[in-house]
């Protein structure tokens, strides 16, 4: 088997016994509206313009992630990011810009990946 989670919308989700528990936590972020993101512009310094406003930290010493960290590295610690990757788990606060897992929407749009667009009451 080569998945280890997945979310049907209407129809529930299912995890895999040994699955580590940040994919549970990302099927539930889908099951409350959040959507994956699975590439970003390399290279770019996190700022507004990927992290969105209520993401930006504006600075040293001002916000959580080091003001040098760039863009890519950020998306691949996000908890929605479409990867494996042992270091997912943060939940942004609101959008960020990335790309969708659909080949036909090859651009960098902002992606529901934060707590602001969560639906907390998710019906299955």
């Amino acid at each position: 088997m080569s998945w280890t989670g997945i979310y049907l919308k209407g129809c529930g989700m299912a995890v895999q016994a040994d699955a580590n528990l940040n994919m549970l936590a990302h099927e539930i972020g889908h099951a409350c509206g959040l959507g994956d993101i699975v590439d970003s512009p390399a290279g770019t310094a996190v700022s507004e313009a990927f992290s969105g406003t209520l993401n930006w930290s504006g600075g040293e010493g001002t916000g959580y992630y080091d003001p040098a960290l760039m863009h890519d590295a950020l998306v691949r610690r996000l908890l929605m990011y479409n990867k494996s990757n042992p270091q997912k788990a943060d939940i942004s606060r609101a959008d960020v810009k990335g790309r969708v897992p659909d080949p036909y929407v090859p651009y960098e749009i902002f992606i529901r990946t934060g707590l602001l667009n969560m639906n907390r009451n998710p019906r299955h």
